[in-house]
Formats: C-alpha cells, structure tokens, sequence
C-alpha cells in the first residue's frame, strides 16, 4: 500500500501526526494494562472536494489482531466493500505504555469486521488534499500531534528513549511488526545498536524510579525511526 502517494501520506500522517489532523482518541476514555499489547488498525479514506476524511477502527477492547485473518486481508475488497477512496492496515503493533487516559474522546462505538476481524471506531483524521502532495514520511523528523491524552509510563519499568542534537528525549509509545516482522519487547533494550540513528542522536533504556505521566495539553511532538516505532516527546 506505500507505493499508493494518497495511502503513505494517510498512513504517515496517521502514525506521525500534523496540525490538520483531528484528535484521534480511543472510544473508552481510558485503556488500562496496554503494556505489550498487540493491535492494528484499519483507516477508510473518504475524498470530499478539497479534504479526506479517514475513520480510524482499531482491535483495543476486542481482540489482538490475530495473525492468521490480519495475513489473508484482501484489502481491495475490504475498500469495495467500505466505499472507500483508500484503505489502509496499520500493524501490527505493540504499546510500550502502561495506560492512556483519552480526555479526547471522539469515537463513535460503531463496530466493524474486517475480514473476520472485529474492529471499534476509535476516531477520524481529516486532513486537505493538498496536504498530499510531496509528502513522504522520513524518520527521526518530527510532528505535531493535536490530540489531548495523558500516556502513563508505570514506576520500575523500561522505558525506551531517543534523544535528539538539541537534548529533547522522546519516549518510545509503540512498537511496528510493519518492518520487522520479529521484532518483540525483549528487543528493544538492545534496539539501539541496531538502528541507523542520525549524527548526534542517541538511543537508551531508563528504568523509571516513579510513575511517569506524559500530558499533551492539547499538542505533542512525535517521532518515528526506521523501523516505524513510535515516539512522544518527554
């Protein structure tokens, strides 16, 4: 689906954010024991004049998107199927978190199967077409994220960091299966020495002594490195 330009600047604009987006929350306003836990998603990307509209479904609450069903997708029929311009899979992937606290909230309820899989609305991007144009994804840049969300981080647990040239640490959210296949939790200790990190970036792991609440009030800056795991800005 990347060699789509309408599906990479969705799909990257899904993972990455940008000030055109709407928040993206999750249809419960709070999601507790996310810690590993594996998900996708499903984007349905609706062109209306000079904008796409993109409902986001996700498997929080119902299932761990199994392998098996995720695998035999036929995307274009999931698309005939939605009436949708576009269609996107984003997965599976894997929460460093703990908990998220949506204050957001702009999930409908409405549930979806994807091709056997269950998914919930969870929210929507809309962004202008011309937005698209020349977009490509590129990792360790940043972007704004408009959402409102409090990711909690549990004491005495790893958390995975990225540091930039200027000093800003940016703490790992989750983790792709998109590039790396076999990448799992018990990786990333050692992630670093594996990644093409860019001049004067740095890679570690910190064992928190105390809870740690990352507040977006509203904006947060966001990164991704090559291998599409994400991170929030400390």
């Amino acid at each position: 689906m990347r060699t789509n330009s309408l599906a990479t600047a969705v799909v990257a604009v899904t993972l990455l954010g940008s000030a055109a987006t709407t928040a993206l929350a999750q249809t419960q306003p709070e999601a507790d024991g996310l810690r590993n836990r594996r998900y996708c998603e499903i984007l349905l990307g609706y062109v209306y004049a000079a904008s796409i509209n993109t409902p986001v479904f996700n498997t929080i609450g119902y299932n761990y998107c199994p392998q098996d069903k995720m695998s035999s997708f036929n995307l274009d029929e999931l698309k005939k199927e939605n009436a949708a311009d576009v269609i996107l899979l984003n997965g599976p992937r894997h929460w460093v978190l703990d908990a998220i606290d949506g204050l957001d909230v702009s999930g409908s309820g409405e549930t979806k199967n994807f091709g056997g899989i269950e998914m919930t609305k969870a929210g929507r991007i809309q962004l202008p077409l011309s937005a698209l144009k020349g977009f490509t994804p590129t990792p360790y840049t940043t972007s704004e994220v408009s959402r409102t969300t409090i990711s909690t981080y549990d004491a005495h647990k790893a958390v995975f960091e990225l540091t930039d040239p200027s000093g800003n640490v940016y703490i790992m959210q989750s983790y792709s299966q998109q590039v790396d296949p076999n990448l799992k939790m018990s990786d990333l200790p050692s992630l670093g020495s594996h990644l093409e990190l860019p001049a004067g970036w740095t890679y570690k792991t910190e064992i928190l002594q105390a809870k740690l609440e990352l507040d977006s009030n509203g904006l947060t800056t966001v990164v991704q490195d090559e291998l599409d795991d994400t991170y929030q800005k400390r």
